[in-house]
């Protein structure tokens, strides 16, 4: 793969073409730091900026961003290696983050609604879903680490799965991670790990 930021044209995801686009949205998914590869590559433009900024701390710059893209490139090595062999590809989410991620290692987000968290899905998108969880062999709903997971419970309840978590790093806990660059890669693998517990 090109360390170039990329899209996925799946990332709001229906499961249901025909239905009348509740949590079908065209917004553009901001959420390109949730793919280990792309933030290689944001993290090396940031350092690259304090470099022309602050030449005379370059040199920790450009070995910080180094260290974080050592560190992240082997994170993606090895779940790239776990998801190629999955057998299913398929991972639901509440809300469409996670599409550059999915991409960048041949799988499928399907949500529940779309880049962002607002919407409301209607008795019959729930009932779209877990029709669709059922069709699939879908046991895992992904809701926002630390967010309002009633909707995923209420979807996971209804097929007898269970909610797993996936952060966005929309907001963080930095008593929990800390903003030094270490709390970010440690929310990729978490994410990571949680997802490798759907996609098999």
């Amino acid at each position: 793969h090109s360390e170039e930021e990329h899209t996925d044209e799946d990332t709001d995801a229906e499961t249901d073409e025909d239905h009348d686009h509740e949590g079908h949205s065209h917004e553009t998914d901001p959420h390109t730091w949730l793919d280990p590869v792309n933030a290689v590559t944001e993290a090396q433009t940031i350092a690259n900026a304090l470099t022309e900024a602050d030449p005379d701390n370059a040199e920790t710059y450009q070995e910080n961003a180094g260290q974080f893209a050592s560190d992240m490139m082997a994170v993606h090595d090895e779940y790239a290696s776990l998801f190629e062999s999955a057998e299913t590809k398929t991972f639901l989410t509440q809300h469409a983050a996670f599409g550059y991620l999915a991409n960048r290692y041949g799988l499928h987000q399907a949500a529940v609604t779309g880049v962002t968290e607002s919407a409301e899905p209607s008795p019959k998108r729930i009932a779209e879903i877990v029709s669709y969880m059922e069709e699939n062999n879908i046991s895992i709903i992904y809701g926002q680490a630390g967010g309002a997971t009633e909707i995923a419970t209420t979807i996971a309840s209804e097929v007898g799965g269970t909610v797993g978590e996936l952060q966005s790093m929309e907001s963080v806990d930095t008593s929990q991670y800390p903003a030094d660059g270490n709390g970010f890669i440690a929310i990729i693998k978490a994410n990571l790990e949680s997802l490798a517990e759907g996609v098999q």
